[in-house]
């Protein structure tokens, strides 16, 4: 079979042998090289379907190399002439591309859950030092609230809109709190917060 120098890669790889796995690998990838796109295609599907599929996928089955020289490849080359299947946008990943996943299947739930973890990591790294510092622009954060619960209000499964709107909760209540405070004038947030009984950093909450 032709993906069976990949089944010796991840099959060395699981029992730690690095060297060797990485052999069969480049083996593999050179074969791979003179396939016909149907074919790259149909080992893209097979392998990024069944990461998907996992709960906890072992990433030592998709290494760099793998990915920059025959997944990414195929995916750019795939997403060029597809106008149907949100798949190869969604597994492309960028909020653009994912944005195009989107626009082609609305019901693309994975497309929306990944988009959806860029935009909260994004809001993340703009509170994770309060109240020390507001790492990100407010201006353009609270306008990506709003896209994000728009988003998350569009997701088919109910269990995962409360997930995301529970996860994204706390670090809405931060930024609000900031633009409270700004608006306020005062002049130390931390103060602010412990003054008015509000959150101002991930292990700063002075709620009664």
């Amino acid at each position: 079979m032709e993906w069976d120098l990949y089944a010796q890669y991840c099959f060395a790889r699981m029992n730690g042998l690095r060297s060797d796995s990485f052999s069969y690998l480049d083996q593999f990838l050179k074969i791979a090289g003179d396939w016909t796109f149907d074919e790259r295609k149909k080992f893209t599907c097979f392998l990024l379907e069944y990461i998907e599929a996992c709960d906890e996928p072992d990433y030592d089955i998709f290494p760099h190399p793998l990915y920059e020289n025959l997944i990414k490849p195929t995916l750019n080359k795939w997403c060029e002439s597809e106008k149907m299947d949100s798949k190869p946008f969604r597994w492309s990943g960028s909020q653009d591309v994912l944005l195009k996943a989107l626009e082609i299947n609305p019901f693309d739930d994975k497309a929306r859950e990944t988009l959806l973890q860029k935009w909260m990591h994004q809001i993340y790294f703009s509170v994770h030092h309060l109240p020390d510092g507001y790492i990100g622009d407010i201006n353009a954060d609270l306008p990506l609230l709003d896209k994000i619960k728009e988003q998350i209000g569009l997701l088919q499964n109910s269990e995962k809109q409360k997930d995301f709107t529970q996860s994204m909760a706390e670090d809405e209540e931060l930024i609000l709190n900031y633009k409270e405070w700004k608006k306020s004038g005062a002049d130390n947030f931390r103060q602010w917060g412990i003054d008015h009984k509000k959150k101002v950093g991930y292990r700063y909450s002075y709620k009664d």
